[in-house]
């Protein structure tokens, strides 16, 4: 059972968020979801469904700028914002709620990915798992150069301004089902501020220097065929880290979780980290 329901971020900001429930009464097994850059929390009602149907009850919320929360398309004030949101809608669930426990399992995906990641090491006291499927630690590609210069231009005179990332629907998916779902979703986008993108690559380097441990159970699963976002990168990470277990599929592109021939893959090994 889908609803939607208006979520009072830490700092006034009203998201769109929402849960799906299971329709047998049943002790309650909250997971949450973390969506990736330009997408939305209906981009994971698959996803959803599945957990849902295991005895899930799965939350979710359109970041700032993204879906039906309000803001420029692909901006925030700062990369942090979106940290505190995620810490604050886990706080909003465990007492709004009432659920025990308070510590949560959280699944993200790509710019969710990193977002979910800084969030659980300021606060892992929040967190009863991690599950980051292609997350973003870097580009798989080389950013075409006129692309970071223009970032940093803007960012100095108008740090909002929103760009075209320009990524092929080839790229998020090999499926053409897929490509075809973002091509025709008109709340999905392809803008990123100045600010924002400058953000994201900062903060992706940054954790990939980082000495600093997780202190949370993670799965760690990346395509190695992902051309938006660096499977290397994910290796390098978690080589540092004692609780991430990284696992490849072979061949898998950005979004693993949807494509057909590695979305069984996916679910298996989320499963497996659910029931721990």
């Amino acid at each position: 059972m889908f609803r939607r329901f208006p979520f009072i971020s830490w700092d006034g900001m009203p998201l769109s968020a929402a849960v799906w429930t299971p329709r047998v009464e049943r002790e309650l097994r909250p997971v949450v979801v973390i969506h990736g850059m330009g997408e939305h929390l209906l981009r994971y009602e698959r996803l959803a469904n599945d957990l849902e149907a295991d005895g899930y009850q799965v939350y979710c919320f359109d970041l700032r700028g993204h879906g039906l929360s309000p803001g420029a398309r692909g901006d925030a004030p700062g990369l942090h914002y979106h940290v505190q949101d995620v810490l604050g809608f886990i706080d909003w669930i465990t007492q709004e709620r009432r659920l025990v426990p308070e510590r949560l399992p959280v699944i993200a995906h790509s710019m969710g990915g990193l977002i979910a990641l800084r969030a659980a090491l300021a606060l892992p006291s929040r967190f009863k798992s991690l599950c980051l499927i292609s997350p973003y630690f870097r580009p798989a590609f080389q950013p075409q150069a006129w692309r970071l210069n223009a970032a940093r231009f803007l960012n100095r005179v108008w740090p909002s301004i929103a760009l075209d990332v320009g990524l092929k629907l080839e790229q998020f998916a090999k499926d053409r089902a897929v490509q075809l779902a973002i091509y025709h979703d008109r709340r999905s986008h392809q803008k990123m501020s100045a600010r924002m993108a400058l953000q994201l690559i900062d903060g992706g380097e940054g954790l990939l220097r980082t000495t600093e441990r997780l202190l949370v159970r993670c799965l760690l699963v990346h395509g190695d065929s992902d051309t938006i976002n660096s499977h290397a990168a994910s290796a390098q990470f978690a080589q540092g880290q004692p609780l991430v277990k990284f696992v490849t599929l072979p061949g898998g592109y950005h979004q693993i979780h949807n494509d057909e021939a590695t979305r069984p893959l996916v679910l298996h090994q989320l499963r497996e980290l659910l029931a721990f």
